[in-house]
């Protein structure tokens, strides 16, 4: 993969892609959402279970008259029907999930690098007696948790590097 990532979303595309998770999301408005405690009492078919619910299904259409009196058969049709469908539709948005967090992934270490080299400028230049740096290095310092500007300035952890991680250049200051 290259780096650094090259991808401007321009405004129309980002109004595109809410508008289709909007579609999403309101289409899907009957989804479950289970609490932790429901999701580990709830039996689970995975991808184990599934062929016995699939062959069950199957021979429940073709031998009807074996089908629990106590149950409704068209529930059960009803309910594999959206499984199944819900099951395919997991296989198709899966890949396109994975690709979004990935992508998180990378622009966010790639921003991050962009934010420490800005950082490591805002110092250089409040070493240099550049007026407001020591408000903006002041305020940054408080946002990178566990590190304080006594023990070691965030842009410091990786001065024997020489990038970043994610191949955007350490400027020399």
């Amino acid at each position: 993969m290259e780096y650094p990532f090259k991808k401007k979303l321009t405004p129309a595309e980002k109004k595109d892609i809410r508008n289709a998770v909007n579609v999403l999301k309101s289409t899907f408005s009957y989804l479950v959402q289970l609490t932790p405690a429901q999701r580990t009492s709830t039996q689970n078919v995975s991808d184990g279970r599934a062929p016995f619910v699939e062959k069950a299904h199957f021979y429940a259409e073709e031998y009807s008259h074996l089908f629990p009196g106590y149950l409704e058969h068209d529930d059960f049709r009803d309910c594999y029907d959206v499984f199944d469908f819900h099951r395919d539709t997991l296989r198709i948005l899966d890949p396109l999930t994975e690709g979004i967090e990935d992508t998180l992934f990378v622009v966010g270490a790639q921003s991050f690098g962009y934010s420490r080299a800005f950082y490591r400028n805002v110092r250089a230049a409040r070493k240099n007696g550049v007026k407001g740096t020591d408000t903006i290095l002041d305020d940054l310092s408080k946002l990178f948790p566990g590190i304080s500007r006594k023990k070691t300035d965030p842009g410091d952890e990786d001065q024997n590097d020489e990038g970043d991680g994610m191949g955007l250049p350490v400027p020399v200051v």
